[in-house]
């Protein structure tokens, strides 16, 4: 962005209406600020521009520009003049934290971060310390965001967004204990700021809090908080803590916020099924609803066919299950889960011989511990068994 400060310069002092007088300098500066007042952006910029002459660098008159096409949205003109600003006026904080502002608008987040050290080293002004600290979100360079953010802390604890800004950057980073220290310790002062009631329960949830998470966004939803994070965290926490009777509900409200996730569409399917809902009317579309939203995309139809098993599976539709489970494994051959289930399916239908193999194939790829290995490796030794004595 710096490279054009001299083109800029030269455009800034090239249309002059020959030397003026101070009085008339004056007054044509006390017109365009009135042209300003009047959201007369472009006017005003033509007045200032009058004003200058070749090789007159009158800083007012340029701050004055600089500002038009700032408030016009000009944001390359208005950063090239800032830029100028700064190395005539090196002190003037204002100039600095406008140039700093465009240069993030034009995501140059290092030119920030240069700008922004310059400046605090005069003035530890908090929205510098602020807009660097997003600069270095935006570069993914966590620690030195939270460095900022919480320098900006200090010099302000209870201002709100920047404890929603810190307490971001700490679950990015996997901190959540510390988010939600953060977060307590601000809600001790303000009980009542939404966003940071809803970063403390998705901290719970992270935590796997879950019925605290669920008290916090239960909490939300009765203050009138009508959100799509909300309703969607609430209805998984109430998933977690096994109550399918109150996640979809709230599954069904994120949903009417937001109808284009098919991961949602899947657990309102899946929750329905859980709770023995009407399979047709209640079950059935909703993955029918993630199958479209999907359009073929092969990645995602393995779980929409996986969870339709789940439901069918939970509802002792042993055949329907299976079929379910065998379109899965077409898209994702190599991943397991589906593998015990399908056994069991076929056990059910009696197909012994093929659940041998589906089991036995689960206990080749899992590890001790994992879900259903130790259920398996009795179902094979049952198995094998029992074909011995049909033999």
């Amino acid at each position: 962005m710096r490279k054009r400060f001299c083109a800029i310069l030269l455009l800034a002092v090239c249309v002059p209406l020959g030397a003026q007088t101070g009085l008339q300098r004056d007054s044509l500066l006390q017109a365009a600020r009135s042209l300003k007042q009047q959201y007369r952006f472009d006017a005003a910029a033509e007045t200032l521009s009058s004003i200058l002459s070749p090789g007159q660098m009158d800083a007012e008159v340029l701050g004055e520009l600089a500002d038009c096409h700032f408030q016009s949205g000009n944001s390359e003109d208005a950063s090239a003049l800032y830029g100028i600003l700064m190395q005539m006026v090196p002190e003037h904080a204002g100039f600095r934290m406008r140039y700093m502002t465009l240069a993030y608008r034009a995501k140059a987040y290092q030119d920030v971060v240069e700008t922004g050290r310059e400046l605090l080293q005069r003035d530890s002004l908090l929205q510098a310390l602020t807009l660097v600290g997003d600069a270095f979100g935006q570069m993914n360079e966590l620690d030195s965001a939270l460095a900022y953010y919480q320098a900006a802390l200090r010099r302000q604890p209870e201002k709100p967004t920047l404890v929603v800004k810190a307490a971001d950057v700490l679950l990015r980073q996997k901190k959540y204990r510390e988010a939600l220290n953060l977060t307590t310790d601000y809600l001790e002062v303000d009980p009542s700021y939404v966003p940071v009631r809803q970063l403390q329960g998705m901290t719970h949830f992270l935590l796997e809090h879950y019925a605290q998470s669920a008290n916090v966004f239960q909490a939300l939803v009765d203050d009138g908080d009508d959100s799509y994070a909300t309703h969607y965290y609430l209805g998984h926490s109430y998933r977690e803590t096994k109550r399918p009777y109150l996640a979809i509900p709230e599954f069904q409200a994120a949903w009417q916020k937001d109808s284009s996730s098919v991961a949602l569409a899947l657990d309102i399917g899946t929750e329905a099924a859980k709770f023995h809902r009407d399979w047709e009317t209640d079950v059935l579309p909703w993955f029918d609803r993630a199958q479209n939203l999907l359009k073929e995309s092969e990645s995602q139809l393995y779980y929409v066919h996986k969870d339709r098993g789940d439901a069918y599976f939970e509802m002792a539709e042993w055949r329907k299950a299976a079929s379910e489970y065998r379109s899965a494994q077409v898209y994702k051959p190599s991943f397991i889960n589906t593998y015990p289930r399908l056994a069991f399916c076929l056990e059910r239908l009696g197909d012994k011989k093929s659940a041998l193999q589906w089991y036995q194939r689960f206990l080749d790829a899992a590890k001790p511990g994992d879900q259903w290995y130790d259920y398996a490796t009795q179902a094979v030794t049952d198995l094998k068994a029992k074909l011995f004595m049909e033999e």
